[in-house]
C-alpha cells in the first residue's frame, strides 16, 4: 500500500480547513484594528483586509502544497502519522508566527500614528 498518498491527503485536508479557518477567523476579527488605523475609513479597511487575506491564502497555501514535495516515502501508517504530525506542527507554527508578525506591525503603526498626532497637538 503506498502510504504517501493517504498522508498526502490526511495531511492536506487537515492543513486547508486550519488555514480556511484561522483565514476568516483573522479577516473577521482584524476589522476592527485596521478601521482603527485607517481612521473609520470602511472602503480602505475592506479593501487591505481583501488583499491581506488574499496573501494570507496563496502563501499559506502554497507553503502547504511545496512541502509535500520534501516527504520521504512512507512504509507505515506509524510514518505517515509522525509525516503529517510534523508537517502540520510546522504549517501551526508558521501561522502563529505570521499572526505574532501581523500584530507587531498593527501595534507599530497605531503608535507610531499616535506619536505624530500628539506631536502635531503639541506644536
Amino acid at each position: 500500500m503506498n502510504y504517501n498518498i493517504a498522508g498526502y491527503c490526511i495531511y492536506l485536508f487537515f492543513t486547508f480547513t486550519i488555514i480556511v479557518y484561522v483565514g476568516q477567523l483573522c479577516y473577521k476579527n482584524g476589522k476592527v484594528y485596521s478601521l482603527q488605523i485607517f481612521k473609520g475609513d470602511i472602503d480602505l479597511t475592506n479593501n487591505t483586509n481583501n488583499i491581506l487575506l488574499l496573501c494570507y491564502y496563496l502563501f499559506n497555501l502554497g507553503y502547504c502544497l511545496i512541502t509535500i514535495y520534501s516527504w520521504q516515502t512512507l512504509y507505515s501508517w506509524k510514518e505517515c502519522i509522525n509525516s503529517v504530525s510534523i508537517k502540520a506542527g510546522l504549517i501551526l507554527m508558521s501561522l502563529g508566527a505570521l499572526h505574532l508578525m501581523n500584530i507587531s506591525i498593527l501595534l507599530f503603526i497605531s503608535h507610531k500614528q499616535k506619536y505624530f498626532s500628539h506631536q502635531n497637538l503639541s506644536s
